[in-house]
């Protein structure tokens, strides 16, 4: 037991090391359902325009002065108990996190819809949902992976949160949140120091992918 062992007994490092695994699939489920739905419905509303660009529009802006972490809270608060505990911490972080990838995908659905290729297509008699999908889909795609990758590092963070705060994943999935969560607090974790290396990945994973992120979206 290199660095010790937690309450129970159980190795700490172990614990730590496996802790990524569900830290990860919970955020990276949360991402897809995040740029599925917020891309889906940007996309959509940008390449119609009129009114329903605008309403879009503007339930994107107003969702986007609500805190994210305030959002995470109040659902997770809210969520029935009986649900499936990944699917339920997956589509709360995702209710947060899912109005950057809409803006991107309004944004350029808006700019391709006016494109001449798309006119041309339009005129040779191509339906509006086969222009979509072959023109406007690739560009979307596009708009929203680099948003996505960006994203990702934020909800890994609200899995720590409120797996921390005990609103989030069951201690039989230990993620960093749950182990610091399960450890008692600042004070146990004050008297026995080894339970706080779950608080080293928390800090440096999500660092490392938001670099990732930055890469990915200069390319």
């Amino acid at each position: 037991f290199l660095l010790g062992t937690d309450a129970l007994g159980r190795d700490v490092l172990s614990r730590a090391l496996y802790g990524l695994r569900p830290a990860l699939l919970v955020a990276i489920g949360a991402t897809l359902i995040a740029a599925l739905a917020g891309g889906l419905l940007g996309g959509w509303a940008g390449w119609r325009g009129g009114g329903a660009d605008a309403l879009v529009g503007s339930l994107i802006g107003f969702a986007e002065l609500v805190p994210e972490a305030a959002v995470w809270l109040v659902l997770a608060a809210l969520a029935p108990v009986a649900q499936a505990p990944v699917t339920q911490i997956c589509l709360i972080l995702a209710a947060g996190g899912w109005m950057a990838a809409a803006r991107a995908a309004q944004r350029r659905a808006q700019t391709v819809r006016w494109q001449p290729y798309v006119a041309m297509a339009r005129l040779n008699g191509l339906p509006g949902w086969r222009a979509l999908t072959r023109h406007g889909l690739p560009e979307l795609v596009r708009a929203v992976v680099p948003v996505a990758v960006a994203t990702l590092p934020r909800l890994m963070l609200g899995e720590t949160l409120l797996s921390l705060l005990g609103l989030g994943l069951p201690s039989a999935l230990p993620s960093w949140g749950v182990q610091m969560y399960e450890a008692g607090g600042a004070a146990a974790m004050a008297a026995a120091p080894w339970l706080m290396v779950p608080l080293v990945p928390v800090l440096v994973v999500p660092a490392l992918l938001m670099i990732a992120a930055g890469s990915v979206a200069d390319d």
